[in-house]
């Protein structure tokens, strides 16, 4: 068990240098798709969309505060989302012809929290950038109190039936 785990996460490990290091013509990645998946009957789609969005999970989970490593990791989502985005549109029929709807759904799954990840670190960036500009008007305004926008008021109404 522990060499098949050590075995996968090699594999994984090489597939991902692959695809993290190689931004390339999506219609020449469409055609070496198209061509070299040999094994098509034998699931070989199917792993290599498995293989790929879990490597779009761990490159979600692996990020750093640094900015280089903020900068890679959008590059390498760009290049996962290209690569699985290929092997989907390539292969369509044999998705469609195999019936497994398991590998599809775990494949969405992972794009779906990524897609959440995204937006909620646009979020974060819309708040720092607020927080940066009130920093910026605190020091224009040294002795003026910094005036932040009045929350609303609100009340608890109950239902009636």
């Amino acid at each position: 068990d522990l060499k098949n785990r050590c075995a996968v996460s090699h594999k994984l490990f090489f597939i991902r240098k692959i695809v993290t290091h190689s931004k390339c013509n999506p219609a020449l990645l469409r055609s070496a798709l198209q061509n070299g998946l040999t094994q098509t009957d034998s699931r070989e789609v199917e792993v290599l969309m498995q293989a790929l969005s879990k490597i779009l999970r761990r490159d979600g989970k692996e990020h750093t505060i640094s900015s280089n490593a903020i900068d890679s990791s959008q590059n390498n989502s760009t290049c996962i989302s290209q690569w699985l985005s290929a092997v989907v549109d390539t292969n369509m029929g044999t998705l469609l012809n195999t019936g497994n709807s398991k590998t599809m759904e775990q494949v969405k799954k992972e794009v779906t929290a990524s897609i959440s990840q995204t937006q909620a670190l646009l979020s974060l960036k819309d708040l720092l950038g607020q927080v940066s500009e009130m920093f910026e008007s605190k020091k224009v305004k040294k002795g003026a109190v910094v005036e932040v926008s009045p929350v609303p008021l609100y009340g608890i109404e109950p239902l009636i039936f």
